[in-house]
């Protein structure tokens, strides 16, 4: 898995080190090593913890816990608000249109609701995920007066 994870990051670094691309090559290969790295960091992090570092705990959560939290509550809604926001936006429409091979009534719905609806929810989804909607809610609860009756 972390060899094919590393592959994958390298994969879009690879072809602009053989074109030459104006970013220099040194500072692509540089990247491409730090990405490597970091996939190789990870994969050792996620063996690790179910030997020697099983016992680590950063609030409450072990290792491979943190790797899945930030994967499925952070990563997968961010690619996907971006993915949204890339069709809905960055797309001309007749584009997408002809990349789905539908009809324009067939597609005219879905699209409209891709551009607006799908990343609204998915940027509130993003939001309750990491927990700052909750810290948002909170923020904003009344004050409990009571305390301030007694106290007054």
């Amino acid at each position: 898995v972390v060899r094919g994870s590393g592959h994958a990051l390298l994969r879009s670094l690879t072809p602009r080190l053989v074109r030459g691309e104006p970013l220099s090559r040194r500072l692509l290969g540089r990247v491409a090593g730090a990405r490597a790295l970091l996939a190789w960091l990870v994969g050792l992090l996620a063996i690790f913890s179910f030997g020697p570092w099983q016992d680590w705990e950063i609030y409450g959560r072990g290792a491979v816990d943190w790797l899945v939290y930030l994967g499925v509550n952070l990563l997968v809604p961010l690619n996907c608000l971006l993915i949204a926001s890339f069709v809905g936006r960055a797309l001309p429409p007749g584009l997408v249109l002809a990349a789905s091979g539908s009809s324009l009534v067939a597609m005219g719905p879905w699209y409209i609701w891709l551009r607006f609806g799908a990343r609204l929810l998915l940027l509130l989804l993003l939001l309750h995920t990491s927990g700052i909607m909750d810290f948002v809610l909170e923020f904003f609860q009344p004050l409990d007066t009571d305390v301030y009756r007694n106290h007054g």
